[in-house]
């Protein structure tokens, strides 16, 4: 499967899955695998799991007949253990319009979600795209701030022909930001007034930056800057990884990664948009490279990459690449075509493949398996509340996250590696 390397592509599951296209962490530490318009959680979250367990089927809902469309994003709400809130990302049926939807658990079985609780956004939502099948966009992630950052495509065709990249007054192009916790009158969400755009200003509320052409997946660094990393799919020439800030220009349809977009300047002159900002990073299409699948920057505690490198892949090659401090570097060769990866809550990094598989990168050997003792394991605590002391024995490589399923129990760490002692504070309810 893989070149002779220092890691190798562990298998997560023993099962297959119909063309996966996104892995996603529950905040209770469950892993979810999203196909064309179906979310499927497995029965057991260790590697070698074999069953799965149907979480949300809306295929009624979801035009999935192109390449391109279907079921293309899906977030956990911050707080889901206790409210069981999620948000999916699909085109629609009959007109492929760019939806935003909130679903919740199934009271009384956190394992299946209620399909009928849908709640559609409204205002802007769904966005228009019926004149072309791709560029969809399609990821979401939920930031530091507790905002919903969502990546939309430019429209579709080729080169943006409308120029939606750059047009403030679309949300075709962009990067979101979403409030969905302030719901404005009727709207399911509000966006947050530091967003570029908002009130007065031109422009459309909900954007955070723009420029885009197909962010088709980005991520934030968990490691203490919470830099928002967007791999973004070019067009003939040049994949880019953007660092994406709020208000940022990233220059498409004028520029093609760090060169002038060849469709409209052939000379190779131009004058990008005032103020753009070039990418971190872009790579041509050269060795049968053509797409670039957006990653992970790696955290784990399990050395699997070094710290702080930024995972990535290109779809048509299947080598998956670290990128630090502009150094590329290749660390494995694959035969997947790789649609996606994952984070789990330890930081370590999964790769998800269109033939129907979900891997997880590890050195080679592989590392022991984690072993988690908790100590007490009960306790009794008065009415009124109070504080208690909880340790947490396992080895230094090993991440762990803390999770309550009531907003009253609340810890004074919430996620760590190797081993820990936190107070739980027990409040009055």
């Amino acid at each position: 499967m893989c070149k002779k390397n220092r890691l190798t592509v562990l298998c997560l599951a023993a099962f297959l899955l119909a063309c996966p296209v996104i892995f996603q962490t529950r905040a209770n530490s469950a892993q979810d695998y999203q196909t064309g318009d179906k979310v499927i959680a497995p029965a057991a979250v260790q590697p070698g799991a074999s069953t799965t367990t149907l979480f949300l089927d809306i295929s009624s809902r979801v035009l999935s007949v192109d390449n391109e469309r279907g079921l293309l994003g899906l977030a956990f709400h911050p707080q889901y253990s206790i409210n069981g809130r999620f948000f999916v990302y699909y085109t629609r049926q009959t007109d492929g319009g760019l939806t935003i939807a909130e679903y919740h658990v199934t009271p009384g079985d956190p394992n299946v979600a209620d399909p009928n609780s849908e709640i559609l956004f409204g205002a802007n939502f769904p966005i228009n795209h019926s004149a072309n099948t791709n560029h969809n966009g399609g990821c979401m992630q939920f930031g530091p701030d507790g905002y919903l950052y969502a990546g939309t495509g430019d429209g579709g065709s080729a080169d943006d022909p409308p120029n939606n990249g750059q047009n403030i007054n679309v949300l075709l192009g962009k990067i979101l930001r979403l409030d969905v916790d302030t719901p404005n009158g009727a709207i399911h969400y509000s966006s947050p007034p530091t967003n570029p755009f908002f009130g007065s200003t031109p422009g459309a509320d909900e954007i955070y930056a723009y420029g885009m052409r197909n962010p088709w997946r980005f991520s934030f660094d968990r490691g203490g800057t919470w830099q928002l990393y967007v791999g973004d799919v070019g067009q003939n020439t040049r994949e880019e990884i953007d660092i994406v800030t709020l208000g940022g220009n990233y220059g498409w349809r004028v520029m093609e990664g760090m060169i002038c977009n060849p469709f409209y300047f052939p000379s190779g002159v131009c004058t990008p948009p005032t103020g753009s900002i070039l990418p971190i990073f872009d790579y041509t299409h050269s060795a049968g490279r053509c797409s670039i699948t957006g990653g992970y920057v790696y955290r784990g505690a399990r050395a699997t990459a070094p710290a702080g490198v930024y995972v990535y892949a290109d779809y048509c090659t299947g080598e998956i690449w670290q990128l630090q401090s502009g150094v590329n570097t290749l660390m494995i060769d694959t035969s997947r075509l790789i649609t996606s990866f994952g984070e789990d809550e330890a930081g370590e990094v999964y790769v998800v493949g269109q033939n129907g598989t979900i891997d997880r990168l590890t050195t080679n050997p592989p590392p022991s398996p984690c072993l988690y003792m908790i100590s007490p394991t009960s306790r009794l605590f008065p009415a009124a509340g109070t504080e208690g002391s909880l340790t947490l024995a396992t080895t230094t490589d090993c991440g762990w996250i803390a999770a309550a399923n009531v907003d009253w129990i609340t810890f004074s760490a919430n996620a760590g590696g190797g081993p820990a002692s936190f107070l739980s504070a027990y409040l009055t309810i």
